[in-house]
């Protein structure tokens, strides 16, 4: 589970002001202007382990969230792993 969060922090690392506050949205997470990116990821974290709790079950609500996260993210990240993408 810790690797399953690490890798979403790194994954929310890059995303942009724009895409954390979309994701803030989808999740239902409070947030106004004023809100800093560092704030928006803690949040999020702070959400996402709310649900995990809840849930149960962490696999599903990581993917739950990514689908909803911008796949260009989703391959750079891949691409930072060492995954590129093949056609």
């Amino acid at each position: 589970m810790e690797n399953m969060e690490n890798g979403f922090i790194e994954l929310m690392d890059l995303q942009n002001t724009t895409e954390l506050s979309s994701m803030c949205g989808m999740l239902g997470v409070r947030i106004d202007r004023k809100t800093k990116n560092n704030e928006k990821k803690t949040l999020i974290i702070n959400h996402v382990r709310q649900q995990i709790k809840e849930v149960g079950s962490p696999d599903k609500v990581y993917v739950g969230i990514l689908k909803h996260m911008w796949e260009g993210t989703l391959f750079e990240y891949l691409r930072a792993k060492g995954q590129p993408l093949h056609r």
